[in-house]
């Protein structure tokens, strides 16, 4: 190795423990562009970071060998003037670099570190509104909390917030009267019906996860065995246990609640695969089957 390698490698070994994440910092670069963003919004860091450490690089490539060889080896006797001169100056460009740091969401919700890993969350058979609305923007639902992305929800004027934020209460806003909600708050959806969900309403989310949804609900042939006329008794025991389940436990039905959402739910739902039954016949039914639960179910 040369003489000059030797220096060079100095030079660059004292930028990277001095800069530390700057370094090798890198712009992020948008993964998608739901909501809004400004993908210019790291351009000034990304041009201060640059002329930063160029100018240090500058700096240190000047001085002579014997004062490079201090710096690299402080132990050996650094001088307090030339201690002064690195520490300090470096220590107030990295001190500048932090404050120019714009929060991450300015970029938009496609930034790459709260990139949700769709190939986890597609696998999964149920989605909840915190989870859905997360998601739906390309986001881990880790990234804020379900009590933050709720008081996102008031913020009604524009002019007085972040353009992110009031874009997360509108969609916020816009997707929960889609979801049933029982005695403990909203339930949770299928992947089927927040497929339906978005094709019915046309809503934007990232294209992985769409087609994650869509390979979940890929068809699958069933062959059904013929029906006989009449039911017996035990057949229709049976079928009204399956209607108590799906009502209690996917559309959240509560006898207590006197005019529940369940019923235009479910009939909502029926239109949607090519069925229809008035609300009365569904809340009939629903009323019966739901009177084989037990009493210590609803106190649970």
């Amino acid at each position: 190795m040369t003489a000059a390698d030797e220096r060079n490698q100095l030079v660059e070994g004292l930028l990277r423990e001095k800069f530390g994440k700057w370094y090798d910092w890198t712009k992020p670069v948008l993964l998608h562009t739901i909501g809004p963003n400004d993908p210019t919004a790291y351009d000034q860091l990304d041009d201060r970071r640059n002329a930063e450490i160029a100018s240090a690089r500058k700096a240190l490539i000047e001085l002579s060998d014997d004062k490079l060889a201090l710096l690299s080896s402080p132990s050996s006797g650094l001088s307090d003037t030339l201690t002064a001169w690195f520490v300090g100056w470096l220590s107030n460009a990295i001190l500048g670099l932090d404050k120019l740091e714009p929060p991450w969401p300015k970029l938009g919700f496609g930034h790459p570190e709260v990139a949700a890993d769709f190939q986890y969350w597609g696998q999964f058979a149920r989605y909840s509104l915190h989870e859905t609305i997360m998601l739906s923007l390309g986001m881990e639902p880790t990234t804020f909390s379900e009590q933050l992305v709720k008081g996102t929800a008031t913020l009604l004027d524009p002019s007085k917030t972040n353009p992110q934020f009031y874009y997360l209460g509108r969609r916020l806003r816009l997707i929960r009267g889609y979801f049933p909600t029982g005695y403990s708050g909203y339930a949770s959806v299928s992947a089927q019906r927040l497929k339906r969900l978005v094709d019915e309403i046309s809503l934007e989310i990232p294209d992985e996860f769409y087609r994650k949804l869509e390979a979940r609900i890929a068809p699958v042939p069933v062959e059904i065995p013929a029906q006989p006329e009449t039911l017996t008794t035990q057949e229709k025991r049976s079928l009204l246990s399956l209607i108590a389940a799906m009502a209690c436990e996917q559309y959240g039905f509560d006898p207590k609640v006197g005019r529940s959402s369940v019923t235009p739910s479910i009939r909502e739902d029926l239109d949607r695969v090519g069925l229809s039954m008035d609300e009365k016949t569904v809340r009939k039914w629903v009323r019966e089957a739901t009177e084989l639960v037990a009493e210590d179910y609803w106190k649970s």
